[in-house]
């Protein structure tokens, strides 16, 4: 992969890392442009109108929304094989490399992607739950998520929340809470 110099200047610094390492998160600088998120955004409309460019070749063992909900929300996994221009976002170079960089590896392999959808009007909420929980038949804890909103997010949109830390705590291989709507319990 080849990245421009301004996508170089993107990527994370050894003190980025550092941090990474210690808290469990890391928040990028703007990194993807906006015309792929405007690619993006059309191949998700695309999907939920039940275009595939692809068809996945499984039908159980992962996240399906249904369309009859359509103020649920939507939670769709492996779009990117189904969808050009959402492979288009999952694949840019930059964000591979700010994951190997985290990860302190050269090589970086995409295991799962997902599409999820929270309308303004929906009261639901993503419950509190461990990504790892999800792939237990992964032999490396070396794994990242990389939440890519699709527009700007603040505090009044309930955005992505993660406990600082947390990654090292034990005991939590088994917790998927991921549609659980009791925040508080």
């Amino acid at each position: 992969m080849v990245l421009s110099e301004e996508q170089l200047a993107l990527l994370p610094t050894e003190e980025d890392v550092a941090f990474y390492e210690a808290h469990g998160w890391y928040v990028s600088p703007k990194i993807i442009p906006d015309e792929v998120f405007e690619v993006a955004k059309l191949g998700a409309e695309r999907f939920y109108r039940g275009e595939r460019d692809a068809e996945w070749p499984y039908t159980s063992g992962f996240s399906v929304s249904n369309p009859e909900h359509p103020n649920a929300i939507r939670n769709d996994q492996y779009v990117a094989f189904r969808i050009q221009e959402l492979r288009y976002l999952a694949l840019q170079p930059v964000i591979g490399a700010i994951a190997a960089r985290l990860a302190r590896t050269t090589e970086i392999r995409l295991l799962d992607d997902a599409l999820v959808y929270k309308p303004p009007q929906s009261k639901g909420v993503v419950g509190w739950h461990v990504d790892r929980a999800y792939w237990g038949n992964c032999t490396s804890d070396n794994m990242l998520t990389a939440w890519i909103p699709f527009h700007d997010v603040d505090e009044s949109h309930g955005p992505l929340m993660v406990c600082d830390r947390s990654h090292r705590w034990r005991g939590m291989e088994h917790s998927r809470q991921f549609n659980n709507q009791d925040i508080d319990g």
